[in-house]
């Protein structure tokens, strides 16, 4: 009887825990996928941006006032740069000239150009509003080049650019525009549509190819279609945004903005030593540092189910010897990730040591867990497999990661739970250098029960 009633109390455990089984793999699912979009993200951004070069010259951090060029723009398009004059910067006679060129493109007259000298000076003059348009100097001359050779290509620049804006705010082109964009959007859908079905077949090809135990690849299937959903990912992503800058390039407003914002973007905003680094350099490195330690993780997972499987190590050793290459390999790759943006490591020295303290405050929880995991990884006081008690918590230990152990209870629900404890609690492990172990059930029976008939049950 009393056999019974535990069985039948394990049967509504186990069922009660099916709901929450399946909620538990949807979150996992809809991680994976976010985890999936991420990675996509990460390698298209890795692919259109172009990487650091060691090569690039440090200089010190100009501010905008002072720049040597600075360049005439007309719709998000740039015609040429002109360069300080006098007591006049680059910028604020780019200002003026793209305030002048933007009036002229909203009047209503036709454009009608010519290069009229003053002096030593070529004033670009529009004769319908007879308004100076643009002064070149002789600062302005590029070298090799004739100053009045140089202004006349300035003027059919500033001419062609002028007769475009004026077509591209008609409101024929608007319908025209507006058609090209929903047929390019339409036609956008359908490709990405038809990339998704794409990958699933391929994905179902691969794993029908490497689920073959005797295949040499089988190990590593997981990865290869990991892999391969997202190269289709980084597709459609890389589509979406070809999408965006062919719809914004046929408005000229779009076109405007879109030109702020990759200014925006690429303006010094970071000064490490004497290197200047844009929103977009900041934005990359930050990219390769994900996809550097997504791809040192990849690469320890190959080099544990390649190489140190096959070397028959016992389970906890290849644990300790993965952990650590994939540490090491993350500390060089930083290294040199950080190297070859340009960046003197010796200008990080005060500045590491005053953001080691401040997260050293703020993240020394996590930071004891990491640590804890490394030494639980190399003094081996648990297993995986083990049996095992910390706190309220026991069951059988499925994981030992960098930061948290799993444990599976009894009741087949898994429990996360910090390195730090292993080492701050008391820990029972059942299973430390002997597999047996005895545990004490405690059984209730009615009182005036036959004592020999339950020691006999």
């Amino acid at each position: 009887m009393p056999q019974a009633r535990l069985a039948n109390a394990d049967a509504r455990s186990s069922l009660s825990q099916n709901p929450k089984s399946k909620i538990q793999n949807r979150d996992a699912r809809v991680q994976r996928r976010w985890a999936m979009v991420l990675l996509g993200v990460l390698t298209l951004l890795l692919t259109w941006v172009p990487v650091p070069s060691s090569a690039q010259t440090p200089s010190p951090t100009p501010s905008v006032n002072n720049t040597a060029e600075a360049p005439v723009v007309v719709d998000g398009q740039v015609l040429f740069n002109v360069k300080n004059v006098g007591n006049f910067t680059a910028a604020e006679r780019a200002q003026s000239i793209n305030k002048a060129l933007e009036e002229e493109v909203l009047s209503k007259r036709a454009v009608e150009l010519e290069v009229v000298p003053e002096g030593e000076k070529l004033n670009i003059r529009s004769r319908t509003s007879d308004r100076v348009l643009v002064t070149m100097t002789e600062a302005d001359v590029i070298p090799g080049n004739e100053k009045l050779k140089q202004a006349a290509q300035w003027q059919r620049s500033i001419k062609t650019a002028l007769q475009q804006s004026k077509l591209e705010r008609t409101s024929s082109y608007y319908r025209q525009a507006l058609l090209f964009s929903i047929g390019v959007l339409l036609g956008a859908i359908a490709i990405h549509v038809g990339l998704h079905f794409l990958g699933k077949f391929a994905s179902r090809q691969l794993t029908r190819w490497l689920g073959d135990p005797r295949f040499t690849l089988n190990p590593q299937a997981r990865s290869a279609k990991l892999f391969l959903q997202l190269s289709f990912l980084g597709v459609q992503v890389g589509l979406w945004i070809a999408v965006a800058f062919y719809v914004t390039d046929i408005l000229p407003d779009a076109r405007s903005w879109r030109y702020k914002l990759l200014k925006l973007l690429t303006s010094p905003v970071l000064t490490l030593g004497e290197v200047n680094y844009s929103a977009l350099q900041v934005l990359q490195l930050i990219a390769l540092t994900v996809g550097l330690w997504f791809g040192v993780s990849a690469l320890t997972r190959l080099f544990k189910s390649s190489v140190l499987v096959r070397t028959g190590a016992d389970s906890g050793v290849q644990d300790v010897i993965a952990v650590l290459t994939q540490y090491i390999l993350a500390f060089l790759g930083m290294i040199v990730l950080l190297q070859s943006s340009g960046l003197d490591l010796r200008s990080l020295a005060i500045f590491a040591s005053v953001v080691g303290v401040g997260i050293g405050f703020g993240t020394q929880n996590i930071a004891n867990n990491l640590i804890s995991g490394l030494i639980l990884t190399l003094e081996r006081p648990i297993k995986v497999g083990d049996f095992v008690k910390v706190g309220e918590q026991m069951g059988i230990v499925k994981r030992i990661g960098a930061r948290s152990t799993v444990i599976q209870t009894l009741d087949q629900v898994s429990i996360l739970v910090p390195n730090s404890r292993f080492l701050e609690s008391d820990v029972i492990n059942w299973s430390y250098g002997d597999p047996v172990s005895g545990l004490k059930i405690p059984v209730g029976v009615a009182y005036g029960s036959n004592i020999q008939q339950v020691q006999a049950a």
